[in-house]
């Protein structure tokens, strides 16, 4: 078991002030694109002859794939075209699960919302290659995962709602008064507001 950095820290430097890891313009995502490539290159040269990457970070993580037995990507909406940089390093990251031949999982997803072919293809790319796609979500997700041709996905649930029983009852009534719920019986419901813009609407 590894419990590491994120592929968005150690491929872009997410939290550094200079990172172009959160795509504010054309320019920066055609550098990110560019750096997708460089990162993929030093992958095959990692796979084909061996070689030791200069940067620790990218060295470390492309060696925990390559020793990996199975990849578990959890979700939620990381691989969409409104969350841009998420989807980007998704699908690299997938990508060199596959180089590497790692078996890769994509578990309680929301997928979709491309916004261009380029989009779709690189997610076709790497969704072609999970081996099962769980969906948090009944429609939208199927719906886009058929628009590229991707088949195999089941509707499942939230990885967050997949979680052992907890039998303490004063846990759970502390645990539900800490976030505002006074009574036990409630349900749980997610949506995704974009496009909505005023705080009142959302």
């Amino acid at each position: 078991e590894n419990a590491d950095l994120a592929p968005r820290e150690a491929f872009f430097n997410s939290k550094s002030p200079d990172t172009i890891y959160w795509i504010k313009n054309k320019k920066e995502e055609k550098l990110m694109i560019k750096k997708m490539r460089n990162i993929y290159i030093m992958a095959l040269f990692k796979k084909y002859f061996s070689v030791k990457i200069k940067n620790k970070k990218i060295e470390h993580l492309i060696s925990l794939i390559k020793d990996a037995d199975l990849v578990y990507y959890s979700g939620g909406g990381y691989l969409t075209g409104m969350t841009l940089s998420r989807l980007f390093d998704g699908c690299l990251f997938i990508s060199i699960c596959k180089l590497f031949k790692v078996p890769v999982v994509l578990s309680g997803q929301t997928i979709g919302l491309f916004r261009n072919n380029f989009d779709k293809r690189i997610s076709k790319k790497a969704f072609n290659y999970a081996k099962i796609i769980t969906l948090r979500d009944p429609e939208e997700s199927p719906k886009a995962l058929e628009s590229i041709g991707i088949k195999n996905y089941q509707v499942m649930f939230d990885d967050a709602l997949f979680c052992d029983k907890w039998e303490n009852e004063n846990d759970i009534k502390n645990l539900l008064l800490n976030v505002g719920i006074k009574e036990k019986n409630f349900i749980c419901f997610q949506m995704h507001f974009w496009g909505i813009n005023s705080e009142e609407d959302k």
